[in-house]
């Protein structure tokens, strides 16, 4: 029985017929449009099903006897075969699922090695008759599927409940997966009127290039926002400079300077102007308007602290992580993954041209599983890979899943089940997607999510590391669904970074203001850090950031490997921790460690530009793990696989393996362009919080730490 993603491709495309009806909102919230209501009745549906995952105890249990220091198994992974031999359903349900499928008239019966999912093609018309529901074509871009009208999930039929998790292909929507990047642009402004005459509406600071780039609206001595160039030319005196200040209690930078002022169509005139600063200085930045008539308007102050940091390269990781940068991996065992979703390609020029800037082999080779479009890259693909292989040149996967819209079944889990069908799937894999767990079923069914976690478990028995990034919208994955959740009440954890069996990264930046007392007032005992090394904080719009690395706690046991760690952070009667209906503090926390994810260098179309994210803090600490396991394997020890119950062990008995990050806060998020704050979140302290993790890496320490724990 042979596994292909081809099977799940949609073979008969459907003339479509236009249609009055409304979109149900499952479908519109995942972004999808009802099209037609007319559907070819030949056409073959796609369907799969995921049959409930056997003996997961059983499984769990291996996975703790070889992923624990200390036990006999330790290292001994699972095959693919020997995974099937635990997991695999009994014949009563196979056989009840492969006669209903064929009630459905459906043909072309494919199954996984593990024997547990099931793929087929059935005829539109019998479908409908058998299930009692009429199917219509929904689009999505470019993308089409085929669904229940409706729109409401019916879940698992009755007569396979006790044999099946999920099916897929009849009422499920899935959403759009996101990059884990900083997303916020500039705020957009819905009103004509400030409400303030002569203050303007500030959407948009950020630091770069010893600068603060400050970008508003004009506000006019009206009280109207400017639809002119001059700007308030429509709504006299006409606006002539502005007055920029950034400013701290140590020091204050200003210049008066008239505005850089454009206008689109239909769009209110939008002006930027620069302030130079210091590197690091975390600044409260104001904006004040003069008129023609030598009026000036109120100071008005941006909502957020700001910061000017430099880029960072390879070689300053190298440096902040105690890496060798001249190392490549010359294992044939270290093999390593990026995994891409939506479309995103890279380009082989761009990473030559990255890897050759920083004096990394540029005849390594990268193995392609889907699609690349080189000539179409996108930012994230060329973040994951550059920085992938800019920490551990060797040998890549680059995999590419295709786009929501032509197959039937969600990335994450698309994913999974293919690498699981692999006998020898990459080893380290980088994950830079997600979404708000509490969206999942809604979306794609009752069940997706735990079914998407025995996946992930079978993988993790297999010594497959699996990192993933902790999301860039905070403790509460605050901003606009499906990704998100649009209230701060609960605290909403990101799926799949909270779940047991992978690795979560959340980001830092480099900044000599890495102490809490940095952030006081003189008069509270703060002072001027300007001058200190360089150390780390965790990302949030809190502390002059546009977006804020995620954290948190899901409802999900915690898991034994962190117990005492996060019983510490919880014993920190200083923090101001939400209140008990806001969150789970008895459940699995994350993020697990930290890396860099702020200003991250990455060649682009030839060009050099500067990303942000968790999902350039995941690429960065997969590299290390990878360095890990190359030096491990030359010591003649096991490489690592499930990779928390060893780092949790190395953190309990050698802390200084990595960089204590005691400064940050997630309570932040952002809708779309705009960023937002709940009142609460998580806060950084010593030792492990829900912030940083265990915090970065210390590569000398942490190999030395590992090489002891794993040998006892």
């Amino acid at each position: 029985m042979r596994w292909s993603l081809s099977a799940l491709v949609l073979v008969v495309v459907a003339q479509l017929v236009s249609s009055t009806a409304t979109t149900p909102e499952r479908a519109s919230g995942s972004g999808w449009t009802l099209v037609s209501e007319q559907v070819d009745p030949t056409s073959l549906i796609p369907i799969t099903v995921l049959l409930k995952t056997n003996n997961v105890d059983l499984l769990r249990s291996r996975i703790d006897a070889v992923s624990t220091p200390g036990s006999k198994d330790f290292g001994k992974y699972l095959t693919r075969d020997e995974v099937t031999e635990i997991v695999k359903p009994p014949m009563a349900s196979q056989r009840a699922v492969s006669l209903w499928l064929h009630s459905l008239g459906a043909s072309d019966l494919q199954m996984t090695p593990n024997q547990d999912v099931v793929s087929a093609f059935a005829p539109l018309s019998t479908v409908e008759s058998a299930l009692g529901v009429k199917l219509c074509r929904f689009e999505r871009g470019q993308k089409s599927i085929v669904r229940a009208c409706d729109g409401v999930s019916r879940g698992v039929p009755a007569s396979l409940k006790s044999h099946v998790a999920v099916v897929l292909g009849l009422w499920d929507f899935a959403p759009k997966m996101e990059r884990r990047g900083a997303t916020i642009k500039s705020r957009e402004i819905d009103s004509v009127e400030t409400g303030t005459p002569g203050a303007p509406s500030i959407s948009k600071v950020k630091g770069g290039d010893y600068l603060i780039h400050v970008t508003f609206y004009p506000g006019c001595m009206s009280g109207n926002l400017s639809i002119a160039v001059p700007p308030c030319a429509d709504y006299p005196p006409q606006l002539s400079t502005v007055i920029i200040t950034a400013y701290n209690d140590y020091r204050s930078h200003s210049i008066e300077v008239a505005p850089t002022c454009t206008k689109a169509a239909e769009d209110y005139t939008s002006c930027t102007a620069d302030v130079g600063v210091y590197e690091y200085e975390p600044l409260t930045v104001t904006v004040q308007e003069k008129f023609s008539n030598g009026v000036k308007g109120p100071v008005t102050a941006y909502d957020w602290l700001s910061v000017n940091a430099p880029a960072v390269n390879p070689y300053t990781v190298s440096e902040m992580y105690s890496l060798n940068p001249n190392v490549v991996i010359s294992n044939p065992e270290v093999s390593q993954a990026v995994v891409e979703f939506e479309d995103q390609w890279y380009s082989p020029d761009d990473l030559a041209l990255f890897m050759g800037q920083y004096e990394k082999p540029t005849d390594l080779t990268v193995s392609v599983v889907g699609n690349n479009f080189d000539k179409l890259p996108g930012v994230e693909a060329q973040l994951d890979i550059q920085w992938l292989m800019g920490v551990a040149p060797g040998p890549t996967t680059f995999w590419s899943n295709p786009a929501n819209g032509t197959t039937e079944i969600d990335d994450i889990l698309a994913w999974a089940i293919a690498m699981n069908a692999l006998s020898d799937p990459p080893v380290v894999n980088s994950v830079s997607y997600g979404m708000a767990a509490a969206n999942v079923d809604i979306y794609l069914g009752e069940g997706y999510l735990q079914r998407s976690e025995d996946e992930l478990m079978k993988l993790a028995s297999r010594g497959i590391s699996i990192l993933i990034a902790s999301g860039d919208t905070g403790a509460g994955d605050l901003g606009t669904p499906p990704m998100s959740v649009e209230t701060c009440y609960p605290l909403h954890y990101d799926w799949p970074s909270c779940s047991a069996y992978i690795t979560s990264v959340g980001a830092t930046f480099f900044t000599p203001y890495a102490e809490a007392k940095c952030y006081k007032s003189p008069s509270e005992g703060g002072v001027d850090c300007l001058k200190y090394p360089i150390g780390e904080v965790g990302v949030s719009l809190d502390i002059g950031l546009l977006w804020t690395s995620g954290g948190g706690f899901a409802n999900d046991s915690r898991p034994d490997f962190q117990a005492t760690e996060v019983a510490t952070y919880l014993s920190h009667s200083e923090l101001n921790f939400p209140p008990p209906a806001y969150w789970n503090s008895v459940g699995r926390a994350y993020p697990d460690v930290s890396a860099v994810g702020h200003n991250m260098v990455v060649a682009h179309k030839g060009s050099w530009i500067q990303v942000d994210g968790t999902s350039a803090s995941a690429p960065v600490f997969s590299g290390v793990i990878s360095l890990l396991n190359n030096d491990l394997l030359a010591m003649g020890l096991p490489r690592l696989g499930f990779l928390n119950p060893v780092l949790y062990q190395v953190f309990e008995e050698h802390p200084e393996a990595f960089y204590d990050v005691t400064v940050g806060s997630n309570r932040c998020g952002a809708y779309d362009t705009d960023p937002a704050c709940c009142d609460y979140g998580y806060e950084a302290c010593e030792s492990w919080d829900a912030v940083a993790g265990m915090g970065t890496p210390m590569y000398d320490a942490l190999l030395s730490a590992v090489v002891e724990v794993i040998s006892k």
